[in-house]
């Protein structure tokens, strides 16, 4: 049976805030796991582009070297020299630029596996803050360890008490013991299980 309740709300209170925070926790969690998925989407895509921009450069170099033959042959004007000279550039700036799209997008993933990882720890810390918290409130109720009878009760209702301090007296009912002093002269008449008066 319950012998005493300590009061519990502020653990109500810290356990509300540790739940509040495990919540939070949960939800970065996921959030950070879709941040992966959307940078790996990222990595997937910058790579397909770098390998596009790689390919139309190697055209582009193939298409200039054959311009430059042509153009000393003087089967070509200078203008088209040119433009095959422009188009190669371009291309190779485009190679630049999807190369730093990948790179980029490999840093983007590896900040969002870096953050999934301190959501994941924080995550654990505050299922670590929900079972502190859940100690005190189980420890608030005082039970009595056996059947018996609350002999006699040392705090009223409402008392401050420190750690150690005792409540009650609960007496076990079931093995009492009475001692009696017994006059000298009575004690022939007595053996184990004989009633008296």
């Amino acid at each position: 049976d319950v012998l005493a309740q300590i009061d519990s709300s502020g653990s109500v209170a810290e356990l509300a805030r540790a739940r509040a925070g495990a919540s939070a926790a949960a939800a970065s969690e996921s959030a950070s796991q879709s941040t992966i998925e959307a940078a790996q989407a990222s990595i997937a895509s910058a790579q397909a582009q770098a390998d596009v921009a790689r390919a139309r450069a190697t055209l582009s170099e193939t298409t200039a070297g054959r311009m430059e033959r042509l153009f000393a042959q003087g089967a070509i004007s200078a203008q088209q020299f040119d433009q095959t000279r422009a188009d190669l550039a371009g291309a190779r700036a485009a190679v630049a630029q999807a190369q730093a799209g990948l790179v980029g997008a490999r840093k983007t993933y590896g900040a969002a596996v870096a953050q999934s990882r301190a959501a994941a720890d924080t995550s654990i810390g505050a299922q670590a803050g929900i079972a502190a918290a859940t100690v005190p409130l189980r420890d608030a109720t005082l039970t009595a360890p056996f059947d018996g009878i609350v002999v006699n009760k040392f705090v009223e209702v409402g008392a401050v008490v420190a750690p150690g301090t005792p409540i009650v007296a609960v007496q076990n009912a079931r093995d009492l013991e009475v001692d009696v002093a017994v006059p000298d002269d009575a004690l022939a008449g007595l053996s184990a299980g004989t009633p008296i008066a």
